[in-house]
């Protein structure tokens, strides 16, 4: 059926008729509008990730991320203070050298 065909066909309903399928659309669209704002809700999101994260391990990888990290600050801490008291060292050397001269 052509666009024509179908908009003279249209035009040939009762008005009535025209508005229920009209009331129809409308609510059909409306619920659709509804699920969608169901399903892009923020809360409901967030719970889809968290749930996402228990069930592929996130949980468990941000929790073994976090110890490795908290490791890497005392390893790099360590490191600094190592290199603070050998330069606090050098320091302290070279002015009993002056001392002694």
């Amino acid at each position: 059926m052509s666009t024509h065909s179908t908009i003279a066909a249209e035009s040939l309903k009762a008005p009535d008729v025209l508005e229920q399928e009209i009331d129809q659309q409308r609510s059909r669209i409306d619920a659709l509008i509804d699920d969608v704002e169901a399903r892009l809700s923020p809360q409901r999101l967030i719970d889809q990730a968290l749930a996402y994260g228990r069930e592929s391990g996130g949980l468990e990888l941000a929790e073994r991320l976090g110890k490795r990290q908290r490791y890497n600050k005392n390893y790099w801490g360590k490191i600094k203070s190592i290199k603070l008291q050998k330069k606090q060292y050098k320091i302290k050397r070279h002015n009993n050298r002056k001392k002694n001269k």
